[in-house]
């Protein structure tokens, strides 16, 4: 028994709403299935006009963030996750000034460059070639592989849906769809995904950073291209659609080196189930998919080596553990978007028509070889989420149509509508946590983390324009982070996952700043960490506070002169390098 979703389901028996419009061939001659698929001129201003406002909608928040910023703060340009985005602008910074090496400038453990991130310091060479700021330009390639991602989303879509509603319920799916986060965090459950796994939906992804959805469009087209060459008569074209898919898994390899198994895995998998299928085997497929994978593989055996070969990096990717929560908290990430995708698994499995149902196996495939991914054992685990959602949307409308095959087409298009609302209501509350980070503020009272102050805005320039990238420099754990990213000097502490030793350092820098070590440790440690300038801000004024017990209030900034001036700083080689109404920068003398 098969099923063929058609808009023209009023005159049979048992209506249908599914896929294509192809009708059953003959058993002894089926027809091939075409490589490439018409989208409707009709659709294109729909969804270029989608796609538009999805774009605005990712830039509205930081726009508002840049001009309802706190009368005492300065927005620095993320809204979530600041950390991992300035580690991003760190690299830019280093390309900015000519790098191409990376190196982790959140730590002050000497170690070699690697090349890694290349991408990030073509963005900032760009950025400097423009004359732009490198935050503006990484917002501005965030905006653009956003696009891309939305675009081969659409492409992708149209291989599988003949009819306009079709494509056009399961790209604003793509567009907003989400699971039950919404539900889930008012009753405590807040590690559903869809509310902190950027990388799990599409336009969470497009709201974080731009090699999420670049690297996503990657892997979409390396597969589409796979596909082409799996369903290819012709032998020339089978091996132009393996030379893209082999450029598209090398560009993959370089942006997120890791999605390659995802693209091996179900490669690999999917073309052995056409293999099975057809009852036939052809090594000229299989040779295609290994050159794929050897042309894929340097950069993801690259990093391997690097990453395996020094102490500092080892370290790094030791504490670096990104593992999959409970597979609950998946389920609850995709929500509804999961239970129809269910129901469309089974369909495109067992009712889709033998010509629609080998080019579904790639979509099955894809979302049953993640769902395995997510729980191998590798400390990157959850990354392979990324680009799951899309063959999750794909099933889930097929799931939605096929449930609803026998209800009218207007009813149909109404209850489509309402879906696609129900399912975004988590893509929506991402959206007021971020504009709500605009308006939130410290313990204290103090402008939150994602603002800096005027006058540490002032010293991040004073250490951009008059000290080394190779400097290392003394601060508390927020200052840290911004340093490397706007200043683009190394610093003691600054990143949880790439200062090395991070628990061990946390406590350093509280003695450090509390003034509990002797004179004579302080002296060592500034030594063997090659310490040349020590700052001292608002936050480093709060630990200084808490020497004696924990402080009820962080010490008021126009005082920090006073606090620092009974400790006979110039004792210990210490100079004064740059002074302000709330920042103080010493240069100590490294032996």
């Amino acid at each position: 028994m098969s099923t063929s979703l058609d808009d023209n389901s009023a005159s049979r028996p048992l209506p249908s709403s599914g896929l294509e419009n192809l009708s059953p061939a003959p058993a002894s001659a089926p027809p091939p299935i075409p490589t490439t698929t018409s989208r409707p001129a009709s659709d294109n201003g729909w969804v270029w006009g989608w796609s538009i406002f999805i774009l605005l909608l990712s830039f509205a928040p930081f726009v508002w963030a840049y001009y309802a910023s706190p009368e005492d703060g300065r927005f620095m340009g993320f809204l979530w996750n600041a950390p991992d985005g300035n580690s991003y602008l760190s690299r830019m910074e280093a390309g900015r000034r000519g790098e191409w090496l990376m190196h982790l400038n959140f730590t002050a453990e000497e170690h070699p460059g690697v090349l890694l991130y290349p991408h990030y310091y073509l963005l900032g060479k760009l950025a400097g070639l423009v004359g732009l700021p490198n935050v503006f330009v990484f917002h501005l390639a965030r905006l653009a592989a956003g696009g891309l991602l939305l675009w081969a989303s659409w492409r992708f879509i149209c291989r599988y849906f003949t009819a306009s509603t079709r494509r056009r319920t399961a790209f604003l799916l793509v567009c907003l769809g989400s699971g039950l986060g919404w539900l889930a965090w008012p009753l405590g459950l807040k590690d559903s995904t869809d509310l902190w796994v950027a990388e799990s939906q599409t336009f969470f992804s497009i709201l974080a950073q731009p090699h999420y959805p670049l690297a996503t469009v990657l892997l979409i087209f390396s597969l589409l291209w796979l596909q082409d060459a799996f369903e290819a008569t012709d032998r020339r074209m089978a091996r132009f659609s393996f030379l893209k898919a082999a450029a598209g898994g090398f560009g993959l390899g370089i942006v997120h080196p890791f999605l390659v198994i995802t693209l091996g895995v179900v490669g690999g998998l999917y073309l052995l189930r056409l293999q099975i299928a057809a009852r036939q085997f052809e090594w000229s497929k299989w040779l295609g998919l290994v050159a794929v994978g050897l042309v894929a593989l340097p950069m993801p055996l690259y990093t391997f080596l690097v990453t395996a070969g020094d102490p500092v990096y080892a370290e790094w990717m030791r504490q670096n553990q990104i593992l999959s929560p409970l597979p609950f908290y998946y389920l609850l990430g995709y929500g509804f978007l999961a239970l129809f995708a269910a129901v469309g698994g089974w369909w495109a499995e067992r009712l889709a028509p033998p010509e629609e149902r080998g080019r579904w196996q790639l979509v099955t495939t894809w979302v049953v070889a993640t769902a395995v991914l997510l729980y191998v054992p590798l400390s990157f685990q959850r990354r392979f989420v990324e680009g799951l959602h899309l063959p999750v949307v794909l099933l889930a409308t097929a799931g939605f149509y096929y449930l609803t095959r026998q209800w009218r087409p207007g009813r149909q298009r109404r209850r489509a509508g309402q879906f696609v609302l129900l399912t975004s209501l988590s893509t929506f509350l991402v959206l007021g946590i971020f504009v709500g980070n605009i308006f939130s503020r410290g313990p204290n009272g103090d402008v939150h983390p994602l603002f800096l102050n005027g006058e540490e805005v002032t010293a991040l320039n004073w250490l951009r324009a008059n000290t080394a990238r190779t400097d290392t420099v003394m601060t508390g754990p927020l200052l840290g982070n911004y340093i490397p990213a706007w200043a683009g000097n190394r610093v003691f502490y600054g990143h949880d996952l790439e200062t090395i030793r991070r628990d061990q350092k946390i406590g350093q820098v509280e003695r450090f700043y509390q003034f509990k070590m002797s004179r004579q440790e302080m002296t060592d440690f500034i030594g063997q960490n090659g310490i040349r300038y020590v700052y001292f801000g608002p936050e480093e004024s709060a630990i200084f506070a808490t020497r004696d017990g924990p402080a009820t209030a962080n010490p008021p900034d126009e005082d920090i002169n006073d606090e620092l001036a009974g400790l006979n700083l110039q004792d210990l080689g210490w100079s004064p390098a740059f002074v302000n109404s709330r920042v103080q920068i010493y240069r100590t003398t490294v032996k």
